[in-house]
């Protein structure tokens, strides 16, 4: 369960930004909301990875550590999707948000993927 505190601090941190109204947030960067949600989710969908893969106990996860993060990232950025549309004020659902952490996610992972052969290669 340690592995994953990362990943878990990281879903509050989104979650928290997420429900918070606009009309608290003082936002002074100028970015692209949809690009927000890819850099939001790429480290998320990372860590989750990384966590998954180091559960020695729950073998499921650790073989399917990938996949797994991917799914659960994505359906992370669905759900908060449907809070926004359902329960907070001045935000609105929007399903290109969950397109955009759809592809933060997959970023993500790849990015694990790619790093994790290059590691071996390195120490091997």
């Amino acid at each position: 369960m340690k592995y994953l505190v990362p990943a878990l601090l990281l879903s509050t941190a989104i979650m928290v930004l997420c429900v918070t109204p606009l009309d608290q947030m003082e936002m002074n960067v100028s970015m692209n909301d949809k690009v927000a949600h890819i850099i939001a989710f790429f480290p998320l969908s990372a860590s989750y990875a990384w966590g998954f893969r180091r559960q020695k106990r729950w073998k499921f996860l650790h073989r399917n550590a990938f996949a797994v993060a991917f799914i659960w990232s994505a359906l992370y950025g669905g759900l908060i999707e449907v809070i926004q549309a359902n329960w907070v004020p001045m935000r609105m659902g929007d399903p290109y948000d969950f397109v955009a952490d759809s592809i933060g996610s997959l970023l993500g992972i790849g990015l694990y993927m790619v790093g994790m052969k290059t590691a071996l290669k390195r120490f091997l």
